[in-house]
């Protein structure tokens, strides 16, 4: 029986992991003298050799996203079964359980390197049988359990691995990022493993750090950020307007032609008051999947084995995406803020393509940005007045004028009875309703793209309900409140801005020009960077800040936004958005 602990040490290139004083665990079995197994930790390098330390391409990570608090190794035969390396219970992984930092790395693209501990029990024939390894760092997500795993029943794990993006921004100072080995194509088969041979391990510290094993690892999620950048030439803004305790830069709306946007001779103007991702899949593999580089012709560069690294994945079968709420719209803007996510790439693993959808009968299977905003007038001071602003068949109205004018229309066909002196029949009133969100309404739902979910409608108030209505002067002709419900939603719905509630969204592009061969998507360990430029039109009405949303424009509402999107790797691909409305 051989006591054998692996000295763990290298560059980390975008996942730099060091984190000091973690504890040495106790070595179990003999006092033999010990050998040693140097795995050096690195990310992929870039496409060709640079003489900086990072290229525009690649960006380092910071605070938690490098921090590692946990580090698995687990060993597998020739053949990707588990191989055995203790006399004791059924496992093939080992724990780390001391990590050390070393020097600023000067290896291009590299941010830092690290050494780490482990000692495990292992006798000279199984030493023998190890064939590979693979790394996970912070694993805990991943809840792997204490079990052998074979490769294959580690690469087919599916799960929400990102805890990382839960929780408030207080709480991200605390999150830890799932990674795990770099996946990447080979000629015939997916490769994440490193190959390992017997004499890889050592009987001296020394002579293992002159022979290494080098691992390549990645984090499992995707990162986005957003900044205003704000284009001078097109766009006025105007800074420091207070609203809600708290000052923003407003940014004064015009229409598709040019033309000043204006409520009640009033110039409208936008704050943008937070963002986040939305259309987050619900669940990835542990190990980004991929087919060979002969199975996905995507027209781009997307796998580099020379780097241990691919920009493309596929999604678990059945993935759903998750929207959220506006009043959960809540990063904040600039370079210290991020969002994260789980990637949503491919959808058919056997040619790498993303599925098309049919707004009339889908909602989008793409990830995107969405971003909150209000609309106000400015005051002599400087503060920011919310827009009372509602839209219908084309004429501007405030939210009561909206509804009276709606009413108008239906005052032949819904009536109550005012009992006194004589009683008599009168039109339904205002008072008796109030607005509902179309899927309150039952006019719209969240299984097309195209339902228009935007839209408000009216339906009776609690209080009215308890009234008797009439479609017409006579007591023969009583409704149920059911019954007027369905007449007042069969009116055209209105675009009604609460308390100038709107927002934005873009589509998060990845790389490549097919949309179905990677133009759209977001991929493990690529940072989605997004520069706003400038804002048309009125954005999407918000009316319920409770209700989940579904992206959508409106329809005949030409409102956009431009933004600038580089996708960093933490590495980021490049792309131009204009956000149609």
């Amino acid at each position: 029986m051989k006591r054998i602990v692996l000295l763990l040490f290298g560059t980390m290139v975008f996942n730099s992991c060091s984190e000091d004083g973690m504890s040495a665990g106790n070595v179990p079995g003999d006092n033999e003298k010990p050998r040693f197994l140097a795995v050096g930790i690195t990310n992929p390098s870039i496409t060709s050799a640079r003489e900086t330390l990072l290229s525009d391409d690649y960006e380092t990570g910071s605070g938690n996203e490098d921090k590692i608090n946990s580090l698995r190794f687990y060993f597998f035969d020739h053949n990707g079964d588990p191989a055995r390396i203790g006399i004791t219970g059924r496992k093939n992984y080992a724990d780390c359980t001391k990590i050390t930092s070393e020097p600023e790395s000067t290896q291009p693209n590299a941010e830092k390197r690290m050494q780490a501990l482990v000692a495990i029990n292992a006798q000279d024939e199984q030493i023998a049988g190890i064939g590979s390894l693979v790394a996970i760092a912070n694993h805990e997500t991943a809840a792997l359990g204490t079990d052998a795993l074979s490769l294959g029943e580690l690469c087919a794990r599916i799960g929400e691995y990102d805890a990382a993006g839960k929780g408030n921004a207080e709480n991200a100072k605390t999150r830890l990022f799932p990674m795990t080995s770099s996946s990447y194509a080979g000629t015939d088969r997916q490769i994440c493993t490193t190959t390992i041979t017997p004499e890889h391990f050592c009987e001296t510290e020394a002579d293992a750090m002159k022979n290494p094993v080098t691992i390549y690892i990645e984090r499992v999620v995707a990162k986005t950020r957003l900044k205003t950048a704000w284009n001078a030439e097109n766009t006025t803004v105007t800074e420091g307007v207070a609203y809600n305790g708290r000052t923003y830069t407003a940014v004064k709306l015009k229409d598709a032609k040019g033309s000043a946007i204006k409520v009640g001779g009033k110039q409208v103007h936008a704050i943008f008051i937070g963002w986040n991702i939305t259309g987050k899949a619900d669940r990835s593999y542990l190990f980004k999947k991929v087919n060979t580089a002969t199975a996905w012709q995507l027209g781009w560069v997307w796998n580099h084995p020379a780097q241990f690294r691919s920009y493309w994945a596929t999604n678990p079968a059945d993935v759903a995406l998750k929207h959220i709420a506006y009043n959960e719209i809540d990063t904040e803007f600039g370079e210290n803020n991020a969002a994260y996510c789980l990637e949503n790439a491919a959808d058919d693993f056997d040619n790498g393509t993303k599925k098309s959808y049919d707004p009339d009968q889908e909602i989008s299977n793409r990830t995107q940005a969405i971003i909150a905003a209000v609309l106000i007038t400015i005051d002599a001071t400087n503060n920011a007045i919310p827009v009372d602003l509602a839209r219908w068949l084309g004429t501007d109205y405030t939210e009561e004028g909206a509804k009276a004018t709606m009413l108008h229309l239906e005052a032949s066909q819904i009536f109550t009875k005012e009992e006194g002196a004589a009683a008599k029949f009168v039109p339904i009133k205002p008072e008796h309703v109030e607005w509902v969100t179309g899927t309150e309404a039952g006019t719209a739902d969240d299984k097309s793209e195209n339902s228009a979910r935007y839209l408000s409608y009216l339906q009776l108030t609690d209080e009215a309900r308890s009234l008797q209505f009439y479609s017409d002067t006579t007591d023969d002709a009583a409704m149920t409140p059911e019954a007027v419900d369905e007449i007042l939603k069969n009116l055209p719905g209105a675009k009604i801005w609460k308390n100038g509630m709107t927002y934005y969204y873009i589509e998060l592009k990845h790389l490549g020009s097919d949309e179905r061969k990677g133009l759209f998507g977001v991929v493990r360990n690529h940072l989605y960077d997004v520069n706003i430029n400038s804002v048309v039109g009125l954005g999407t009405p918000v009316y319920d800040p409770d209700e989940k949303i579904v992206p959508q424009k409106p329809d005949n509402d030409e409102t956009y936004i431009a933004a600038k999107v580089d996708v960093l790797s933490w590495r980021v691909a490049n792309n131009d958005f204009d956000f149609e409305w």
